[in-house]
């Protein structure tokens, strides 16, 4: 009589820990703990109070604390943050990665070379431009000339009816006789030649620049707030947070 044991064996899974991202506008501190996975979860402390906490999908999403305070964060596929920012009114700043980890790496890079950083979305347009030229170039000879052609050769020769249209006479209208300069015509010509190509180009240059001029204004923000704070960072106190 043989006796057979079972046991079983329960797999530990490690709870993914939050990451903390702040941020000092206008006199208060915000805190923003962002846990990463399919459902991100996200939560928002000013000056050590909760406003917020939610666990949902998405790449974006916005967390409104009144009519003129907002934070908007911008989260990876993965659910890691991109980019967070708080909006007080006219006045948006971003918020601080955690120090030493390869988001802060990254954010402090964009900072001291930001004319770079912000040609990211001109280097990123061309790359997918390229990649979508070759990948339809690759796709229609091996997909769809094939098709085209084995379709084409068995289409039936249709004859169709000839059908004479009325000749009606219209009006004829002067046009003015505009001759544009010749380095504006070789360079509409040029234009509509590789317009596929030059658009997202300059919607990349476009919001390049746009982000240069940002990262500018908050750059002159931060460096006012530090000129105006005291050397010692902030208590819980400070921060309206009840101290230990």
């Amino acid at each position: 009589m043989s006796v057979e044991t079972t046991q079983e064996t329960t797999v530990a899974t490690t709870p993914k820990t939050a990451v903390t991202w702040t941020c000092t506008l206008g006199g208060r501190f915000y805190e923003l703990d962002v846990t990463p996975g399919l459902s991100t979860r996200t939560v928002l402390r000013v000056d050590g109070q909760q406003v917020h906490d939610e666990k949902v999908s998405g790449d974006r999403r916005t967390i409104t604390l009144d009519a003129d305070r907002r934070v908007e964060v911008r989260l990876s596929s993965l659910g890691k943050v991109r980019r967070a920012t708080v909006h007080d009114g006219p006045v948006d700043l971003d918020f601080d990665a955690p120090a030493g980890s390869r988001a802060a790496r990254t954010q402090e890079w964009g900072r001291t070379h930001p004319t770079l950083f912000a040609l990211r979305h001109v280097v990123i347009k061309g790359g997918v431009i390229v990649v979508a030229l070759l990948g339809l170039g690759a796709l229609v000879k091996a997909v769809v000339e094939p098709v085209v052609r084995w379709i084409a050769e068995r289409m039936p020769d249709i004859p169709l009816p000839d059908i004479d249209l009325p000749d009606i006479p219209w009006p004829s209208i002067p046009r003015p006789d505009i001759t544009p300069p010749d380095w504006l015509a070789a360079f509409l010509t040029w234009f509509g030649q590789y317009d596929h190509i030059v658009k997202p180009l300059l919607i990349g240059l476009a919001i390049a620049l746009f982000e240069i001029r940002r990262q500018r204004r908050q750059r002159r923000l931060r460096d006012s707030a530090t000129a105006d704070s005291p050397d010692e960072p902030p208590t819980a106190g400070d921060r309206g947070a009840p101290a230990p």
